[in-house]
């Protein structure tokens, strides 16, 4: 059957499926004539066809009036058009092949962007009549998931998971998002909890014990919450006293959701499920691990996630991955998210972190993929400079893109890098995408008030921060305490927030590493404090966590990396930086002809006045 078509527009999305639009006329040559009115078309991300806003259809043998229909399509249908358009990997074949029975754990180690929401995509489409728990690293992870499985698949979260099992138990009673610092400190002040040092403690012990799989407040969660040992008992008293108050009687003070997870480990909930699908295993808290054990029995469970993005160590996650048993594990490593440039500068950065950290595993590099890509050492003119912009564009062929993203270690990086964006003079007020802003600025407002409140107080706290190495709280209050920012920062903040746009498809967005996770941009720019190691770390583990940090931020990219001022030399000509060390050398060498000269000095005048 020929179609001839007026005005029609037909774009091939991201998965390869065809979307219509603007269907004005559509003549068949079957004698029939269809006549349609604002007709759209839309396919969702998990195959299934769907047609909305069908106004009206008019067929000449017989009329038909239809409003809002809605066209799904079966697994076996959705398949079959899904392996006309991606050619799977034999890597990803042997994960859709098998299926994990109870008291079974397989693991997929997959390198970032090596196609492992598709792989599982097809895996659940198999076993269709099967239903799978997969639960999700975060929420963004969540929406694009419940989007592109099907209905045979349940994804959330497990702080969704968590929230509907309170729910049930407490149905008017809501979840707080962060810790409600100020209803806790007035609760401990009945307990001789007085300051804010004292109630940072407090829930550092909190955190501590609900990340473990511990059930009840052990030595090892006083000693990371750092308390004296002549103030445990009282502190192990008030920490369980206040768990039972938020997780029983939320009323009083709101419950959070490490509360709410660690209840889900504590009652020993199982899922009504067959299979759980673990995302991001490779950086899961101990409480998680519990949750996973209450499970098994009954159930079969894939971890998949990249051992090189473990990046939350400061929390005591862990690999399981590497912690489990497994029955079999399975590897990903074609890369379908970018390009040979970035990927052998990604393979270069793996086998430096191999030479240097002799890791227990051999560390898989990125296979082959034929993508435009590009790294460039800055973004000023990828944003202030439109003809640098086209010329970027042309290279990768692509006439936009769609997302660039800021990328940070810390939320003080990021607030001062917006604070330098909107308060440039080429920017316009526009609408960014900001990930957690209020968990990002929750520190600094309250620092703010003790600043303009009791500046004593205030300066007993950082230098309290600065002698227990409390890096996060002493940043934020420096941050605070910046004389550049008196009586400015409110007025900075509002403006940040004004420019705020919830939708996760905004142009430009901000984010931490640790928010990012398990998404990706057209475009990467690495933020001032996601550097690699430079020999000066502390100890090993600070030093892998700099190799791991890396590693995450820079594989969210799909065309463009941009490498922040300190990272230029690993795309650029080495020379100036062999001159820039040449210089340092000479002039430490100066400096120690001058204190050895100095030390001579010293030593002729004490010989003099020896003699005298």
């Amino acid at each position: 059957m020929e179609t001839q078509s007026h005005n029609l527009e037909e774009i091939i999305t991201s998965n390869g499926f065809v979307e219509t639009q603007s269907h004005n006329e559509i003549i068949t040559d079957m004698g029939k004539d269809i006549s349609v009115t604002n007709m759209e078309k839309k396919d969702t991300n998990n195959g299934i066809v769907e047609t909305q806003s069908h106004n009206e259809i008019i067929i000449k043998e017989k009329d038909i009036s239809v409003t809002n229909i809605e066209k799904k399509a079966t697994n076996d249908d959705i398949m079959e058009q899904k392996n006309k358009e991606i050619i799977l990997t034999e890597e990803q074949c042997a994960i859709i092949e098998t299926l994990p029975q109870p008291k079974q754990y397989f693991c997929g180690n997959a390198r970032a962007g090596a196609g492992k929401t598709t792989t599982l995509e097809y895996l659940t489409l198999k076993f269709s009549a099967i239903l799978f728990y997969y639960i999700c690293f975060n929420k963004s992870v969540e929406e694009e998931a419940t989007r592109r499985f099907g209905n045979n698949v349940v994804c959330k979260t497990i702080d969704a998971l968590a929230h509907e099992k309170f729910k049930e138990k407490n149905p008017y009673s809501t979840i707080s998002s962060f810790w409600p610092l100020d209803i806790m400190l007035s609760y401990c002040v009945t307990k001789n909890l007085t300051s804010h040092f004292e109630g940072y403690k407090m829930r550092t012990l909190l955190e501590a014990f609900c990340n473990s799989d511990k059930d009840d407040i052990m030595p090892c969660h006083l000693d990371e919450a750092e308390i004296e040992p002549h103030n445990r008992q009282k502190y192990t008293a008030l920490a369980t006293e206040l768990f039972g108050v938020m997780a029983y009687q939320s009323h009083l003070i709101p419950c959070t959701f490490p509360v709410a997870r660690k209840m889900l480990h504590l009652e020993k909930v199982v899922f009504p499920c067959n299979v759980i699908i673990v995302d991001e295993a490779n950086d899961l808290n101990q409480v998680m691990k519990g949750i996973l054990d209450n499970n098994v029995a009954t159930k079969g469970i894939l971890l998949i996630g990249d051992s090189m993005q473990r990046i939350y160590d400061f929390m005591n996650n862990i690999n399981l991955l590497e912690e489990v048993l497994a029955a079999k594990t399975f590897h990903l490593t074609k890369c379908q998210r970018f390009g040979p440039t970035i990927r052998d500068f990604m393979n270069d950065i793996l086998k430096r972190y191999e030479d240097m950290e002799k890791p227990q595993y051999p560390i898989l590099p990125f296979a082959t993929n034929e993508k435009k890509d590009l790294i460039i050492p800055s973004i000023r003119p990828l944003l202030y400079d439109p003809e640098y912009y086209e010329r970027v564009c042309t290279h990768v062929g692509k006439s936009s893109f769609n997302r660039i993203c800021f990328l940070f270690y810390s939320n003080v990086a990021m607030i001062e890098r917006l604070e330098a964006f909107v308060t440039h003079p080429l920017y316009q007020p526009s609408s960014i995408h900001i990930s957690g802003w209020e968990e990002a600025t929750e520190r600094i407002y309250h620092y703010m008030n003790l600043y303009q409140s009791s500046y004593a107080v205030f300066q007993r706290e950082l230098v309290r921060a600065k002698k227990t190495f409390n890096l996060a709280v002493s940043r934020v209050m420096e941050y605070v305490a910046k004389p550049r920012l008196q009586h400015k920062l409110p007025v900075v903040l509002n403006l940040i927030k004004n420019s705020i746009n919830c939708s996760s498809e905004t142009l430009l967005c901000f984010s931490t590493i640790h928010k990012f996770k398990g998404l990706e941009a057209d475009v990467v720019v690495l933020g001032k404090d996601i550097l690699l190691p430079t020999g000066r770390e502390k100890n090993v583990k600070e030093r892998q966590e700099k190799w791991r940090r890396f590693y995450t931020a820079a594989t969210r990219v799909r065309i463009v990396l941009v490498l922040n001022n300190k990272l230029r030399y690993l795309i650029t000509d080495t020379s100036w930086l062999k001159q820039k060390e040449k210089k340092i050398e000479k002039k430490e060498y100066a400096m120690e002809i001058k204190r050895k000269g100095k030390e001579q000095e010293l030593a002729f005048c004490k010989r003099m006045h020896s003699l005298q």
